[in-house]
């Protein structure tokens, strides 16, 4: 990639919004069960996003919409779509701007009335009762 690509290493969360400001695309392609949190923050950060179908991914990027999946392994995917988007800026800011939409989506309250309602159901389909949590 000579030179075309910078790999920070760890970076410190006070200073974190400046790396993903400065980035044109978000890419993960490792598989681990806890990147949904950083997928998340690229994508409210306004980044289009290259990751390996894995996860709770599957359920924040939309595929061809805020970003590309794709199966784990397949190298030659990986390298294509990361290409599209960094050869593609109107492709890229399209994707951004979605990307941040959906993001605005998953706050904790929303996640939280979710929750919620998924717990009402399970009580009026199994007879149980229910408490509010807020």
């Amino acid at each position: 990639m000579g030179g075309r690509a910078h790999f920070l290493g760890p970076v410190p969360e006070d200073v974190l919004h400046l790396a993903y400001a400065s980035a044109d695309v978000f890419a993960m392609p490792k598989v681990s069960g806890l990147d949904s949190a950083a997928t998340l923050e690229a994508m409210a950060s306004g980044l289009p996003v290259v990751a390996a179908e894995a996860g709770a991914r599957t359920h924040l990027v939309q595929h061809g919409t805020t970003g590309y999946l794709y199966r784990p392994g397949e190298v030659p995917a990986f390298a294509r779509f990361l290409t599209r988007v960094l050869t593609d800026g109107e492709l890229a800011a399209t994707m951004g701007t979605i990307a941040r939409t959906v993001a605005a989506t998953h706050d904790h309250l929303r996640s939280l009335s979710r929750i919620e309602e998924i717990y009402a159901g399970l009580a009026q389909t199994y007879g149980g009762r229910v408490q509010r949590l807020v």
